[in-house]
């Protein structure tokens, strides 16, 4: 796969050039994307800037890496000296999001929903609303008020279509079904506003939207707020910025992408030197850099070797845009 290695003049971007809406894209590539920290994994995912404990947070779904021999959480802070830590889960890891108790958070293996203990490393099983053996839970996040949202697809060798659905985790922790039919479940973004859910299953190649209701939790009148153009990579991780503009990882394009979700038009590209990316999410102290997760799977030895980042965790200081704080999940 040919990679995109477009080279820019470091430089910090004007409110003007990132809101209006007749500006060419900003391209975002070269020296600017840096491989922060490089523990090769096999599929990192699920990256977030931790509102309590003030650290990045991703996993690595199946292991191995530097660190660990299978499936793991991480978290891990550039700002004091590399600093990390592993919590080794029993099977595939599809995320991890904070709680309200920064001492725990919650993590979806392939049999559902966890708590994790951030001091012990102590797991701890929930619910599993999807029950399906031959599916793991894969992409989630919280609601601004504080529900789970999480979804599911088929284990490697089995991502079957329609096979995953979109589930919620209430504080009190019951559960249930918001979606069916779903085959890879990913990006899940909420509007600045709390009004607008975003929601993305990978191979339709489109982002949706509903309406949300953070009272109730429903989502409801889903359409498609726009499409992937062809050629750029399938989309997966999504996070959104303080002006709405939705960015997104594209697998097997090299990029993340900002769009604004009004009219799906591009706001800014990261240009990575690595084919698939897997997620990407504000962090720092004052959520002005942009972290991205990447991945190995799927690479030939040939693709491996002429991607020698991929798997690695890449950073973009002051990227000119910031985001929102990450939620957390209310729950005891």
């Amino acid at each position: 796969m040919q990679l995109l290695l477009h080279r820019t003049i470091p430089r910090l971007f004007s409110r003007t050039m990132s809101s209006s809406s007749t500006a060419a894209p900003v391209i975002i590539s070269g020296n600017r994307v840096e491989p922060v920290w490089t523990p090769s994994h096999e599929l990192g995912e699920g990256g977030l800037w931790h509102p309590i404990l003030q650290t990045y947070m991703h996993v690595d779904i199946y292991g191995p890496s530097k660190h660990c021999a299978g499936p793991a959480v991480y978290l891990h802070n550039p700002y004091k000296n590399n600093e990390f830590k592993v919590f080794p889960v029993p099977s595939y890891c599809g995320t991890v999001v904070p709680c309200k108790n920064s001492k725990y958070a919650l993590v979806s293996l392939q049999n559902g929903i966890h708590s994790l203990d951030l001091e012990t490393g102590e797991v701890k099983f929930i619910t599993n609303p999807d029950g399906k053996a031959e599916n793991r839970w894969n992409d989630g996040k919280c609601s601004p008020e504080g529900r789970f949202w999480g979804g599911t697809m088929g284990i490697p060798g089995k991502v079957l279509p329609k096979v995953g659905g979109l589930y919620v985790l209430n504080t009190d922790k019951t559960a249930r079904k918001a979606l069916s039919d779903i085959t890879i479940s990913n990006g899940i973004a909420w509007s600045p506003d709390s009004k607008t859910m975003y929601y993305i299953d990978t191979p339709t190649d489109a982002v949706y939207a509903f309406d949300y209701d953070t009272v109730t939790g429903e989502i409801t009148n889903q359409r498609t707020a726009f499409s992937i153009p062809p050629g750029t990579g399938h989309p997966d991780g999504s996070c959104i910025d303080s002006e709405g503009n939705l960015w997104i990882a594209q697998w097997g394009g090299s990029r993340v992408v900002a769009y604004r979700p009004q009219d799906g038009s591009i706001v800014a590209e990261v240009h990575l030197p690595a084919a698939h990316v897997s997620s990407c999410t504000f962090g720092g102290p004052e959520l002005k850099d942009l972290y991205i997760t990447t991945a190995k799977e799927h690479l030939s030895e040939e693709e491996r070797k002429a991607q020698p980042n991929a798997g690695d965790i890449f950073l973009v200081r002051n990227i000119g845009w910031t985001g929102i704080p990450a939620n957390v999940f209310q729950g005891e």
